[in-house]
């Protein structure tokens, strides 16, 4: 058993936390890391004080999150960073299970696709379209305006 005095630091949960998600198969968000092979360097798997240390060395603050640059890629020193909440988010999977559309902030209702954006963390709407592409392409329009990061639907 490793010995490292960084129990109750911060960021030995968030160690912790990223272990659960990639091997635990009882734990909630498994299906979304472990099911999908995304897995901790050895370096970090078997070593907390190495993961903290490295946090420590490369940006953590309190506040900030961990968040992989390559979404489908593992947990890896060079594919990972700390970010604020709203770039976290930007950074998700374009498409969830749940996604019907095919398209990021596009949804069906009333017979009509929808549009909708998160900005400064409010939802805004943007309009109601015959089309998913059509929708996917305001969503990309709204996106662009604003000046984020965030993923787009089309290159």
């Amino acid at each position: 058993m490793e010995k490292h005095g960084y129990r109750k630091h911060p960021l030995y949960k968030v160690w912790d936390d990223i272990k659960q998600r990639c091997y635990n198969r009882n734990s909630k968000s498994f299906k979304y890391y472990g099911k999908r092979n995304i897995v901790i360097c050895d370096k970090w798997k078997y070593s907390a004080k190495k993961f903290i240390e490295w946090a420590l060395e490369n940006g953590w603050k309190r506040g900030l999150y961990i968040d992989r640059i390559d979404n489908d890629g593992n947990y890896t020193p060079k594919n990972c960073r700390f970010v604020t909440a709203e770039k976290s988010v930007h950074n998700q999977r374009l498409l969830w299970n749940t996604n019907t559309s095919g398209y990021r902030g596009i949804y069906y209702e009333n017979n009509k696709w929808r549009a909708q954006i998160m900005i400064d963390n409010k939802r805004r709407h943007l309009g109601s379209f015959n089309s998913a592409r059509l929708a996917a392409i305001r969503y990309d329009v709204e996106a662009y305006l604003n000046g984020d990061e965030r993923p787009r639907n089309f290159i």
